[in-house]
């Protein structure tokens, strides 16, 4: 995750304190109570072993400390992360990060993607271009600080974990016994909170609360190879079909993209995403794009007390669909939908 703030139009980098500041907790005063194993101190855990997924993102395994069987993460909350020196602008770069293993065999790992620089800095086009006449979309965005970090990791190399109250889950569970059905919004790496509360809320079926609830994932990704932990998703389809749906949103910008201008009259779409017809003749639910307002009112039901909304992704995501993360008011398009703050959650 990179850690921005938008101004006029354009994701700008946060100072290094301002971002840490997000997640460091005072310990003296951190009364924070936490089933989790990850104390509320830095504690460095040893990588043991570390698998490839796809081109960007990697499974890393960490073992957990003092011999401890269980992480005992709450559903919801996750871990910090810090990869010293890293942060852009200087200082330690802190970031959070979610378990998406099975508890109890003494590790937990985490699925990292892979942020590489990506677009042209302005300060560059300046350079370049006299200043009337700069022409940028503001969509520079800089290597990830603590997923490079990650990556350039060995099998036994440490890495620096905390729980803190800052962790703290905004998913309250059990849930109250009004709550029958859970739509869950995800996009790209937002995948792994919700692969974290999918697996308790199955694990946990006999709890009358959690049989009876009926869930919906909308998971958006660019490409169809970006859909992480898919096997994973489809087993729970598969097993629990009267109660969980899931459909892929692939192709973010495919709608907004037009091929050959309008000849004749006509509109010419781009090509298919690589993979989604595959998926389509496999008789796997997905839609074209990312989720926006229409696949929401063709997918899950209209807005009640009776529904919560969990949102995770970058930055555009929570401002279009539910306004920003660190905010509790809902705006965008689920408050367009009938929305508010008693039943979105923003992760």
């Amino acid at each position: 995750m990179i850690t921005a703030t938008k101004r006029f139009g354009s994701y700008v980098l946060e100072r290094a304190t301002d971002a840490i500041k997000h997640y460091e907790a005072d310990i003296g005063t951190d009364d924070y109570i936490s089933s989790c194993t990850i104390p509320s101190t830095w504690i460095e855990l040893e990588l043991l072993e570390i698998r490839q997924y796809n081109d960007d993102t990697s499974i890393f395994r960490f073992q957990l400390p003092d011999g401890q069987q269980y992480l005992r993460l709450p559903i919801g909350s996750f871990l910090l992360v810090k990869a010293p020196d890293c942060e852009h602008g200087g200082g330690d770069a802190i970031r959070p990060y979610t378990s998406i293993s099975i508890d109890g065999n003494g590790y937990f790992e985490l699925i990292v993607k892979r942020y590489k620089e990506w677009g042209v800095k302005e300060e560059a086009l300046k350079a370049q271009t006299h200043f009337l006449f700069i022409k940028t979309d503001h969509s520079y965005r800089p290597a990830g600080a603590v997923s490079n970090y990650i990556h350039n990791l060995k099998v036994g190399n440490r890495l620096n974990f905390k729980h803190t109250s800052a962790c703290k889950s905004k998913l309250s569970f059990p849930f109250s016994e009004e709550v029958k059905t859970l739509i869950m919004i995800a996009v790209g790496i937002g995948v792994a909170p919700m692969i974290n509360t999918l697996r308790t809320i199955f694990n946990d079926e006999n709890r009358e609360s959690t049989k009876n609830i009926d869930i919906i994932l909308l998971y958006g990704v660019r490409e169809t190879k970006d859909i992480l932990l898919k096997e994973v998703l489809e087993e729970w389809r598969l097993k629990y079909t009267n109660r969980f749906k899931v459909v892929y949103c692939i192709g973010s910008r495919w709608s907004q993209i037009v091929m050959g201008g309008k000849t004749k009259n006509e509109y010419i779409p781009p090509p298919l995403p690589k993979g989604y017809l595959e998926l389509q003749n496999a008789n796997v639910p997905v839609e074209l794009g990312w989720v926006n307002e229409e696949k929401l009112q063709k997918h899950t039901p209209a807005a009640s007390m009776s529904s919560r909304v969990v949102v995770c992704g970058l930055p555009s995501v929570y401002e279009k669909l539910c306004g920003p993360r660190n905010e509790d008011e809902v705006t965008g398009v689920l408050q367009k939908l009938g929305y508010t703050k008693e039943n979105v959650i923003k992760l």
